[in-house]
């Protein structure tokens, strides 16, 4: 992680819309399945505790947020995890996936 000071004021425009994609991974009948869900009108804590109450000790989980370009193509950008349907290709996708793993049964978002 890295942070760093900065003005508050530096941003040109904000929304409160906000439209999350929820991955659930995880094993059906013997084989891996993903549970694809779009969310909003919802806070991100919201969305982190259905995840939790979604997802079982043998699933795994990513959230992202979905956006859509000048172009009008839509996009994610990870909050957390990745779509682990393939191998990791990278660095960043390995430490995901194995953050993804280490939650596995532990809730990070209490009442």
């Amino acid at each position: 992680m890295r942070t760093r000071p900065v003005d508050e004021r530096d941003n040109a425009w904000e929304s409160d819309r906000v439209h999350y994609r929820l991955y659930l991974f995880g094993p059906e009948q013997g084989s891996r399945s993903t549970e694809t869900l779009d969310v909003w009108d919802a806070d991100l804590l919201d969305v982190l505790r259905l995840a939790q109450n979604k997802a079982s000790p043998e699933r795994l989980w990513a959230l992202a947020l979905v956006e859509t370009d000048q172009e009008g193509q839509r996009g994610l950008r990870w909050l957390t995890g990745y779509d682990c349907n393939g191998e990791p290709r990278n660095e960043r996708e390995r430490e995901a996936y194995r953050l993804m793993r280490a939650r596995l049964g532990h809730t990070p978002v209490t009442d």
